[in-house]
């Protein structure tokens, strides 16, 4: 069982096959956590606004691994279908495809599946982080 406190390091993975990709979702405490735990991953230079705390983050580590980590107490519908906007088109472009809005449904197949995986790992890794 894990117990609550500032330093909780909760995530889970899982496979997109048909795009050979690994996706981590995380849950930590505060936005603080979140950017340390952001910065220890990535291999490449911090891309996101300093000047306002973070609710959530969508970055790729060292081995190219995607990852999604929520701000436990900031973590909505909204967060997580915001995130799974990035992370779909950064897999789609991965693999050669730029949004088109001609050609939008490998985009929005993508981005459901996403969605579903990442909202329910997040409720998951939330039920834990409150045990």
């Amino acid at each position: 069982m894990t117990k609550k406190n500032d330093n909780i390091r909760l995530f889970e993975s899982f496979d997109v096959d048909v795009y050979e990709k690994k996706v981590f979702i995380g849950i930590c405490s505060n936005s603080d956590e979140l950017e340390r735990w952001m910065n220890e991953l990535m291999d490449h230079d911090n891309e996101h606004d300093d000047e306002y705390p973070c609710e959530a983050l969508h970055f790729y580590d060292d081995p190219g691994n995607q990852w999604i980590i929520f701000v436990e107490s900031a973590f909505t519908m909204n967060t997580c279908a915001h995130e799974c906007f990035h992370l779909t088109h950064y897999m789609m472009k991965d693999i050669g495809f730029n949004f088109d809005i001609s050609e939008q449904e490998p985009h929005a197949w993508l981005h459901g599946f996403l969605l579903d995986k990442v909202y329910n790992i997040a409720i998951g890794l939330k039920e834990k982080a409150n045990q």
